[in-house]
Protein backbone atom coordinates (compact mmCIF):
# COMPACT_ATOMS: atom_id res chain seq x y z
CA UNK A 1 0.00 0.00 0.00
CA UNK A 2 1.61 3.48 -0.92
CA UNK A 3 1.70 6.35 1.52
CA UNK A 4 -0.87 8.19 -0.54
CA UNK A 5 -3.43 5.09 -0.50
CA UNK A 6 -2.64 5.17 3.42
CA UNK A 7 -3.68 8.66 4.18
CA UNK A 8 -6.37 8.43 2.17
CA UNK A 9 -7.48 4.98 3.90
CA UNK A 10 -6.70 7.05 7.58
CA UNK A 11 -8.45 9.76 6.35
CA UNK A 12 -11.81 8.27 5.30
CA UNK A 13 -11.43 5.36 7.99
CA UNK A 14 -10.60 7.28 11.20
CA UNK A 15 -9.97 10.77 10.63
CA UNK A 16 -13.62 11.42 9.53
CA UNK A 17 -15.42 9.12 11.79
CA UNK A 18 -14.02 10.63 14.93
CA UNK A 19 -14.50 14.15 13.82
CA UNK A 20 -18.28 12.71 12.99
CA UNK A 21 -18.23 10.99 16.61
CA UNK A 22 -17.25 14.38 18.22
CA UNK A 23 -19.49 16.44 16.45
CA UNK A 24 -16.25 18.45 15.45
CA UNK A 25 -15.39 19.47 11.57
CA UNK A 26 -13.48 17.56 9.48
CA UNK A 27 -9.72 19.53 8.47
CA UNK A 28 -10.09 21.23 5.17
CA UNK A 29 -8.73 18.85 2.55
CA UNK A 30 -6.86 18.77 -0.38
CA UNK A 31 -7.05 15.68 -3.14
CA UNK A 32 -4.69 15.76 -5.49
CA UNK A 33 -6.42 12.71 -8.87
CA UNK A 34 -6.69 12.55 -12.07
CA UNK A 35 -9.09 9.81 -11.84
CA UNK A 36 -12.59 11.13 -11.73
CA UNK A 37 -14.11 7.75 -10.97
CA UNK A 38 -11.72 8.18 -8.17
CA UNK A 39 -13.10 11.03 -7.14
CA UNK A 40 -16.30 10.34 -6.61
CA UNK A 41 -16.03 7.30 -5.00
CA UNK A 42 -14.45 9.31 -2.16
CA UNK A 43 -17.09 12.17 -2.30
CA UNK A 44 -19.73 9.28 -2.06
CA UNK A 45 -18.01 7.64 0.39
CA UNK A 46 -17.59 10.81 2.22
CA UNK A 47 -21.41 11.54 1.62
CA UNK A 48 -22.39 7.93 2.98
CA UNK A 49 -20.55 8.50 6.70
CA UNK A 50 -21.83 12.24 6.91
CA UNK A 51 -25.18 13.39 7.46
CA UNK A 52 -26.09 13.79 4.46
CA UNK A 53 -27.02 17.68 5.23
CA UNK A 54 -23.72 18.33 5.96
CA UNK A 55 -22.15 18.10 2.64
CA UNK A 56 -22.97 20.73 -0.07
CA UNK A 57 -21.03 20.03 -3.52
CA UNK A 58 -20.62 23.67 -5.17
CA UNK A 59 -19.10 24.07 -8.69
CA UNK A 60 -17.79 27.48 -8.39
CA UNK A 61 -17.49 30.18 -5.37
CA UNK A 62 -19.54 32.78 -7.94
CA UNK A 63 -17.68 35.42 -10.33
CA UNK A 64 -17.73 38.46 -7.59
CA UNK A 65 -16.57 38.70 -4.00
CA UNK A 66 -19.89 39.41 -2.88
CA UNK A 67 -21.24 36.01 -3.98
CA UNK A 68 -18.39 34.50 -2.23
CA UNK A 69 -18.91 35.92 0.87
CA UNK A 70 -22.95 35.56 0.59
CA UNK A 71 -22.60 31.75 0.55
CA UNK A 72 -20.16 31.70 3.48
CA UNK A 73 -22.13 33.55 5.51
CA UNK A 74 -25.28 31.86 4.82
CA UNK A 75 -24.09 27.95 5.21
CA UNK A 76 -25.01 25.97 9.19
CA UNK A 77 -21.89 25.68 11.22
CA UNK A 78 -20.41 22.33 10.50
CA UNK A 79 -21.15 22.30 6.89
CA UNK A 80 -18.74 20.44 4.42
CA UNK A 81 -18.06 21.92 1.01
CA UNK A 82 -17.07 19.99 -1.47
CA UNK A 83 -15.64 21.16 -5.32
CA UNK A 84 -14.94 18.09 -7.48
CA UNK A 85 -13.17 20.74 -9.69
CA UNK A 86 -10.78 22.93 -7.60
CA UNK A 87 -9.82 25.16 -11.34
CA UNK A 88 -12.34 27.49 -10.41
CA UNK A 89 -10.68 28.34 -7.67
CA UNK A 90 -7.45 28.97 -9.54
CA UNK A 91 -9.80 31.28 -12.13
CA UNK A 92 -10.87 33.50 -8.98
CA UNK A 93 -10.45 37.09 -9.25
CA UNK A 94 -7.28 38.42 -6.24
CA UNK A 95 -10.46 39.62 -4.23
CA UNK A 96 -12.38 36.82 -4.09
CA UNK A 97 -9.78 34.37 -3.46
CA UNK A 98 -8.06 36.68 -0.40
CA UNK A 99 -11.71 36.23 0.93
CA UNK A 100 -12.11 32.31 0.98
CA UNK A 101 -8.20 32.00 1.93
CA UNK A 102 -9.30 34.26 5.20
CA UNK A 103 -12.39 32.22 5.87
CA UNK A 104 -10.85 28.50 5.37
CA UNK A 105 -7.68 30.07 8.15
CA UNK A 106 -9.76 32.29 10.65
CA UNK A 107 -13.51 31.64 10.25
CA UNK A 108 -14.38 35.05 9.00
CA UNK A 109 -14.45 37.35 6.39
CA UNK A 110 -13.29 41.06 6.28
CA UNK A 111 -15.86 43.25 4.20
CA UNK A 112 -15.63 46.71 3.21
CA UNK A 113 -18.08 49.48 2.82
CA UNK A 114 -17.27 52.11 0.57
CA UNK A 115 -14.86 53.78 -1.60
CA UNK A 116 -11.80 55.96 -1.03
CA UNK A 117 -11.59 57.97 2.26
CA UNK A 118 -14.73 57.07 3.80
CA UNK A 119 -14.33 52.81 3.27
CA UNK A 120 -14.83 51.28 6.35
CA UNK A 121 -13.76 47.74 7.04
CA UNK A 122 -15.62 45.11 9.20
CA UNK A 123 -15.27 41.81 9.81
CA UNK A 124 -17.65 38.93 10.09
CA UNK A 125 -17.44 35.80 11.49
CA UNK A 126 -18.79 32.96 9.43
CA UNK A 127 -19.86 29.62 10.47
CA UNK A 128 -17.12 26.81 11.15
CA UNK A 129 -16.84 24.70 7.68
CA UNK A 130 -14.77 22.54 6.11
CA UNK A 131 -13.64 22.58 2.60
CA UNK A 132 -12.39 19.55 0.21
CA UNK A 133 -11.52 20.70 -2.90
CA UNK A 134 -10.24 18.07 -5.51
CA UNK A 135 -7.80 18.85 -8.11
CA UNK A 136 -6.05 17.13 -11.19
CA UNK A 137 -3.16 17.88 -10.77
CA UNK A 138 -0.57 19.62 -8.02
CA UNK A 139 -0.17 22.43 -10.79
CA UNK A 140 -3.21 23.43 -10.97
CA UNK A 141 -3.46 24.25 -7.28
CA UNK A 142 -2.98 28.29 -6.91
CA UNK A 143 -0.03 29.39 -4.99
CA UNK A 144 0.28 29.58 -1.50
CA UNK A 145 -3.49 28.03 -1.35
CA UNK A 146 -1.73 24.66 -0.65
CA UNK A 147 -0.76 25.94 2.88
CA UNK A 148 -4.42 25.89 3.74
CA UNK A 149 -5.12 22.73 4.30
CA UNK A 150 -4.54 20.36 7.10
CA UNK A 151 -4.66 17.29 4.83
CA UNK A 152 -2.96 16.90 1.08
CA UNK A 153 -3.66 13.33 -0.31
CA UNK A 154 -2.21 13.32 -3.35
CA UNK A 155 -3.18 10.03 -5.64
CA UNK A 156 -1.73 11.07 -8.74
CA UNK A 157 0.42 8.42 -9.58
CA UNK A 158 -1.33 4.86 -8.82
CA UNK A 159 -1.57 2.21 -11.70
CA UNK A 160 -5.39 0.79 -12.50
CA UNK A 161 -4.80 -2.38 -10.27
CA UNK A 162 -3.93 -0.05 -7.30
CA UNK A 163 -7.37 2.31 -7.63
CA UNK A 164 -9.35 -0.51 -8.04
CA UNK A 165 -7.47 -1.92 -4.92
CA UNK A 166 -8.79 1.44 -3.27
CA UNK A 167 -12.03 1.11 -4.19
CA UNK A 168 -12.78 -2.32 -3.50
CA UNK A 169 -11.30 -2.17 -0.07
CA UNK A 170 -13.25 0.81 0.48
CA UNK A 171 -16.55 -1.40 -0.58
CA UNK A 172 -15.24 -3.70 1.86
CA UNK A 173 -15.23 -1.14 4.62
CA UNK A 174 -18.54 0.27 3.74
CA UNK A 175 -20.22 -3.31 3.78
CA UNK A 176 -18.81 -3.99 7.08
CA UNK A 177 -17.02 -6.66 5.94
CA UNK A 178 -13.00 -7.80 6.11
CA UNK A 179 -11.37 -9.51 3.45
CA UNK A 180 -8.28 -11.05 3.35
CA UNK A 181 -5.67 -9.09 0.95
CA UNK A 182 -5.90 -11.74 -1.75
CA UNK A 183 -9.59 -11.83 -2.03
CA UNK A 184 -9.27 -8.06 -2.24
CA UNK A 185 -7.01 -8.38 -5.08
CA UNK A 186 -9.29 -11.09 -6.30
CA UNK A 187 -12.08 -8.36 -6.26
CA UNK A 188 -9.79 -5.61 -8.26
CA UNK A 189 -9.21 -7.63 -10.97
CA UNK A 190 -12.53 -8.23 -11.38
CA UNK A 191 -13.76 -4.60 -11.22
Amino acid sequence: MTSSQKKLDFFLNVTVPAAHRRNDIIPHTLIICKYPRLTQFILDRLSNQLAINDIRFVESFGVQPGDLAAMLTNIADGTILCMKDGSCISKMNSTSFDILQQAISSYSIEITIGKGISATSHRIDIPRFALIVCYESLQQVKRGFKQNFEYVINIESLSDEEICALEATAAAHECCMSFEENAIKEIAKAI
